[in-house]
């Protein structure tokens, strides 16, 4: 591992015990997953609609409950987000006693939610550890003379070794561009 990152990882404990909200959609669209698998059979027993429904109404507060949140906050707030109306579709799913096409959109919504929301942590990082590359130094300019080459030797000493490959390559690029 040294080998690959160039010096020792170090190791931290995660700073949050809480679980983000995609990944409590993530639990319900898994927990909903099953629940759908047992509705689909009973359908194909043709079972009463009324124990499919008893069997399916768990599934799509679990899978849902998330989603339907949102949707209540997105409506309190008075800015509709697509959470009202895949709230509305599973509720006239459910309504209509379609309740393998409820399942469906409340798990995959759940499903999809979560991948957004870890995309975005990873972006997120991805962006920072841009960021963080930014060198610490810079030289500046007197009238439109560079500073001398001492100068410039000076700030590459004072700069971490990672740094130096940026300072030597613009001062190429400045110097070429004379």
């Amino acid at each position: 591992m040294d080998v690959i990152l160039g010096a020792a990882p170090k190791y931290v404990e995660a700073k949050s015990a809480k679980i983000r909200p995609d990944q409590w959609r993530l639990i319900g669209g898994g927990l909903a997953l099953p629940i759908l698998l047992i509705v689909l059979i009973a359908e194909f027993y043709s079972l009463s609609p009324t124990l499919i429904a008893i069997i399916a109404l768990p599934g799509l507060v679990l899978g849902g409950l998330q989603m339907f949140k949102e949707a209540i906050a997105s409506i309190r707030n008075r800015q509709l987000g697509f959470q009202v109306l895949t709230s509305l579709a599973v509720i006239g799913a459910g309504i209509l006693g379609m309740w393998e096409e409820a399942l469906i959109v409340a798990i995959l919504v759940a499903f999809t939610a979560h991948l957004e929301g870890d995309a975005l942590i990873k972006a997120r990082e991805a962006m920072q550890g841009g960021l963080d590359r930014l060198p610490r130094t810079a030289r500046r300019l007197s009238g439109s003379k560079l500073l001398n080459q001492q100068g410039i030797d000076q700030a590459i000493k004072q700069v971490d070794f990672r740094y130096k490959w940026f300072l030597i390559l613009s001062t190429s690029l400045l110097e070429l561009g004379r």
